[in-house]
C-alpha cells in the first residue's frame, strides 16, 4: 500500500508540474508516469538502506533513460519528460531547511543541510548526464548496425 500511495503522489506531482510547464494534454500522463517511475526507484532503493545520494542518482538515471525511450516512441522532445519527471526528486525540503537554519543563525546545521541538498542536486544532474551518454552510445550503435544490415542486403 505504501508504494501505491507513493507512486500516485509522485505521479500527480509530475503531472501538475507538466500543467504549469504548459505540456500538451496528451503528454501529461506520460510526464506523470516518468515521475512515478523515478520516485518508485528512489523509494525502493531506500528500503534497501542505500545512501540517499546513490538512490537519487539511480532514480534520476532510470527516469532519464525512461524519458529518452518514451520520447523516441511518442516523437516529442525528451526535455518535457525529464523536467516534469524529476520534480519529485528535487531536494526542495532540504533547501527550505537550509534557509530556515540560516535565518535562525544555526550555521552548523545550515551547512550540513545545504551540503546535503547540493549533493542530492548534483547526483540528479550526474544521473541525467550519465543516462544521456549511455542512451546516445546505444542509439549510435543501433543506427550503425541497422546501416550495416541494410548495406549487406543491398549487396545481393
Amino acid at each position: 500500500m505504501f508504494y501505491i500511495i507513493q507512486c500516485i503522489m509522485s505521479f500527480f506531482a509530475s503531472f501538475t508540474f507538466g500543467i504549469l510547464f504548459n505540456v500538451k494534454r496528451e503528454l501529461l500522463i506520460y510526464c506523470g508516469v516518468i515521475g512515478a517511475i523515478g520516485w518508485l526507484v528512489y523509494v525502493t532503493l531506500q528500503e534497501f538502506v542505500f545512501q540517499p545520494i546513490f538512490c537519487i542518482f539511480v532514480a534520476s538515471f532510470t527516469l532519464s533513460l525512461s524519458a529518452h525511450i518514451l520520447s523516441k516512441i511518442v516523437k516529442k522532445p525528451v526535455i518535457l519528460f525529464i523536467v516534469c519527471g524529476i520534480i519529485p526528486l528535487v531536494p526542495g525540503g532540504l533547501a527550505y531547511e537550509t534557509t530556515k537554519l540560516l535565518v535562525q543563525t544555526n550555521y552548523d546545521g545550515a551547512l550540513s543541510k545545504g551540503l546535503e541538498a547540493l549533493l542530492n542536486s548534483g547526483s540528479i544532474a550526474i544521473g541525467i548526464v550519465a543516462s544521456e551518454i549511455i542512451f546516445q552510445l546505444f542509439h549510435e550503435l543501433y543506427i550503425t548496425i541497422k546501416r550495416s544490415v541494410t548495406n549487406e542486403k543491398n549487396k545481393y
